[in-house]
């Protein structure tokens, strides 16, 4: 070491001597006091070896080994040399050692040295160098010390803005290995950080972590971004059991899955935003039942029942039709005023639930009134096949009903509408089925009535 602080001449060059003889396949460059890439000056002999032309020594390594390459140029300016291992952006599966070496006395730069990691030799200046104090910082920065503290500050925003998101986190890299995780994708996930893409999804069900994976894939392969929705059954951290009947604990989670990409347009790996949208989705379903079903009954409302008849007469096919069943209680305001409405509530919710005995499967059963109920039957080949469905209705709401406190009776008139093939709307054939439960009022048996056009107080055929 030279009282002014540079290396000995002599201590440089048999380094660099050391480093290119050892290694005939490495490449050269020279850099500037800035960190900038110069001219290789002539009194640098680098035979056959290939000069390295570039902007500076970050473009020559991938993103994630940049940091590296700025800690290797700092200690190199305080110390005189030094060595990192990196990847190279044009290979990143080859592994490369840097070596930065402060030439500046016998040079006039810093002299940059890529050798192959395999046989690389960490002491090449240990027989030369003895061991020396860093120097003191210079009062001007280069580009390579300012870039080092954008970064650093880049990174500690985004790490901390991470922390503040309601949403997880997680990044990987091209070959599937975890990179960055916050806090919030653990406690959606249910799990700790993993090692790999693979690992950190265990909690995501069986079938849509074959779909995640699949769309993973596809973004590190395509650069196309994806947004999939998947099931999280999370295990939970002190190791108790998890519970597959506990239907709680399950989360519904969108995975937006955002490529990253190098300068060149190469697919780096994927940056994904994982939401939790459990109670979102379950207040869009609470939303979608009030708007469908009625909450008494647990029938479909008015609205969703004369939207799905609509549906099944556009769908009807030849030779199997619709037919609706229209049925109107008795007494049932007598009930309400004499009993009380929760007496009559009770007694709305016993009718439905024998309605829904009564009937098929695929049938629909709506409540469309206070005390009117139509039961839409799909697939009816003939109107007396709509008849023996509206006779079993009638029997089952012939027989007293036990409520809470009380035995009542129960009764209905029920009026029946074929559509026969023709075409006809949903009003129109919940008239038809109207003026049928008219007439059955009127003949007060409490047995069903088909519509027939000489029906009294019927819809002539040019009103249909």
């Amino acid at each position: 070491m030279r009282s002014d602080g540079l290396l000995d001449p002599k201590i440089i060059d048999s380094a660099v001597s050391t480093l290119l003889d050892r290694h005939p396949e490495a490449a050269v460059c020279a850099i500037g006091p800035d960190g900038l890439m110069v001219e290789m000056p002539g009194t640098v002999h680098v035979g056959r070896h290939r000069v390295i032309r570039a902007r500076s020594a970050l473009n020559l390594v991938i993103a994630g080994d940049r940091v590296v390459v700025i800690n290797a140029w700092e200690r190199a300016r305080a110390v005189g040399a030094s060595r990192a291992p990196v990847r190279l952006a044009s290979d990143p599966t080859r592994p490369v050692v840097v070596h930065v070496i402060d030439a500046r006395r016998s040079h006039g730069v810093y002299l940059g040295v890529v050798v192959d990691a395999v046989g690389e030799d960490a002491t090449v200046f240990d027989p030369h160098t003895p061991s020396v104090a860093p120097r003191f910082a210079r009062k001007s920065k280069s580009v390579l010390e300012v870039t080092a503290e954008m970064l650093r500050a880049r990174e500690q925003v985004l790490a901390r803005l991470a922390e503040t998101v309601p949403v997880g986190v997680l990044q990987i890299d091209a070959m599937g290995r975890v990179v960055y995780t916050n806090n919030r994708l653990h406690e959606i996930l249910g799990c700790p950080r993993a090692a790999t893409l693979d690992e950190q999804l265990s909690t995501v069900s069986d079938h849509h972590r074959v779909v995640a994976r699949t769309a993973f894939e596809a973004v590190l392969r395509d650069g196309v971004d994806d947004d999939i929705d998947v099931v999280i059954r999370p295990a939970w951290a002190d190791g108790s059991p998890y519970d597959s009947t506990d239907e709680t604990v399950v989360r519904q989670c969108t995975l937006s899955l955002r490529a990253l990409t190098d300068d060149d347009g190469d697919v780096t790996g994927v940056i994904v935003c994982v939401e939790d949208i459990t109670d979102s989705t379950a207040r869009r379903d609470g939303l979608h039942l009030r708007a469908t079903f009625d909450v008494l009954t647990r029938c479909h409302n008015r609205e969703s029942t004369m939207t799905a008849l609509e549906a099944m007469l556009a769908g009807a096919m030849d030779g199997s039709s619709p037919a609706v069943i229209l049925v109107d209680l008795h007494r049932f305001k007598d009930l309400n005023d004499g009993h009380g409405h929760d007496a009559g509530d009770e007694f709305l919710g016993v009718v439905a639930r024998r309605l829904h005995g009564a009937v098929r499967e695929d049938d629909v059963v709506g409540r469309i009134g206070g005390d009117q109920f139509l039961v839409i039957c799909p697939g009816i080949a003939t109107s007396a096949e709509a008849v023996r469905t509206a006779i079993r209705v009638g029997e089952t709401l012939g027989h007293e009903i036990q409520l809470k406190n009380r035995r009542v009776g129960s009764q209905a008139s029920i009026g029946v509408a074929w559509s026969s093939g023709s075409e006809i709307d949903a009003d129109a054939l919940v008239a038809r089925a109207d003026a049928a439960m008219h007439e059955s009022k009127r003949r007060g048996a409490g047995r069903p009535v088909l519509f027939t056009p000489s029906l009294p107080d019927a819809p002539s055929r040019d009103a249909q």
